[in-house]
């Protein structure tokens, strides 16, 4: 469809009052309200074609059109101009970040609360996967005869404790020197650098090793163990989604509140759009009356040569309001990218 058609600018126009209304949109509504110049009869024509063409479709005989997935596909790749953030408004969510005192999970489930509320959406940011953070020290702690604390503190400020049973008792200073030594080697490697060097030295050179070494790298691999650990997510906006006007139909909340507890789609939703290098909008099937779902998301790197660490979504019915949501996401995404640079 050429942008300057007839057809295009009705189709517009029937989006545009689809995503402020939630209802199906008439011929009249758009002669009155579009200042396309067109009759409610021309209008009522053209929008019978965008429905032979699979733009629009009738719920209802007696009922105005509502656009398709297909039209909003149309919409979102060719004919939406966002309204891009001022300054103002990024130092706003920059602030709502906190960023100067929370660690990066703190920031991560901010960034979902402030896509949620500035969006009107779920919120919902993925977190780098384990193995992709980087150590920053750990500290192991005498617990009993049997049973030690390992502390591992990893850049930006996330922490993972883990109780290692040991065979023999250590003393403080013995613990003391073997974090010296540990973190004198690995500070600054990703935690799967880590594993894999501790790994390999114990598989291949137990018999050459000296024993404190042995000993240290031994006490560092359940702190660095994720067996059976899910990637992590933070969403945020449930209580504001669930009082619009767009799921006053139970049903359709029931489906939204059961999505949210399949965490396995959910991460594979995510990770999947992690594959494009700026803002996008994918669609989902809903099973409820078949309406699909929209996800507009953004990857965060801590560098652009970088693979991305994560995603920022927002994710809602399939008439949210692009132009606005596009912007926050980005910039969101944005911000989380900035944080990610300055502690990794």
């Amino acid at each position: 469809m050429r942008r300057d058609t007839r057809e295009t600018s009705v189709m517009t126009a029937v989006i545009e009052r689809y995503i402020r209304t939630g209802e199906p949109v008439a011929s009249g509504s758009v002669a009155r309200e579009s200042r396309l110049g067109l009759s409610s009869a021309s209008i009522r024509a053209i929008m019978a074609a965008l429905t032979e063409k699979g733009y629009l479709e009738q719920p209802h005989v007696s009922a105005g059109r509502v656009p398709t997935a297909k039209a909003f596909r149309l919409y979102v790749d060719t004919l939406l101009a966002p309204r891009p953030l001022s300054k103002g408004q990024k130092e706003a969510l920059v602030a709502a970040l906190g960023v100067a005192d929370a660690d990066i999970s703190q920031i991560l489930r901010r960034a979902s609360a402030v896509v949620a509320s500035h969006s009107m959406q779920l919120g919902v940011v993925l977190a780098p996967r384990r193995g992709e953070m980087r150590w920053r020290t750990i500290e192991f702690s005498p617990v009993s005869a049997n049973l030690v604390l390992a502390v591992l503190i990893l850049d930006g400020g996330s922490v993972r404790t883990r109780m290692v049973a040991v065979q023999t008792a250590y003393s403080a200073d013995e613990l003391a020197r073997f974090s010296n030594c540990l973190n004198s080697h690995f500070k600054g490697c990703t935690l799967a650098q880590a594993r894999l060097r501790i790994e390999t030295e114990l598989e291949l050179a137990e018999e050459k090793l000296e024993e404190m070494w042995r000993k240290a790298l031994a006490l560092s691999i359940p702190a660095l163990d994720d067996s059976g650990a899910e990637r992590e997510f933070f969403m945020d906006g449930i209580g504001q989604v669930s009082h619009t006007s767009a799921f006053a139909d139970a049903g359709r909340l029931r489906e939204l509140l059961s999505f949210m507890e399949e965490r396995p789609k959910i991460l594979d939703l995510l990770e999947r759009t992690m594959a494009s290098p700026d803002v996008s909008v994918s669609f989902i099937q809903g099973e409820y009356d078949a309406t699909p779902w929209a996800v507009v998301s953004a990857p965060y790197a801590p560098r652009e040569d970088k693979a991305p660490l994560g995603v920022v979504s927002a994710i809602g019915l399939l008439h949210m309001n692009y132009a606005t949501v596009l912007p926050v996401v980005g910039a969101v995404a944005a911000s989380v990218a900035s944080v990610m640079r300055s502690r990794l």
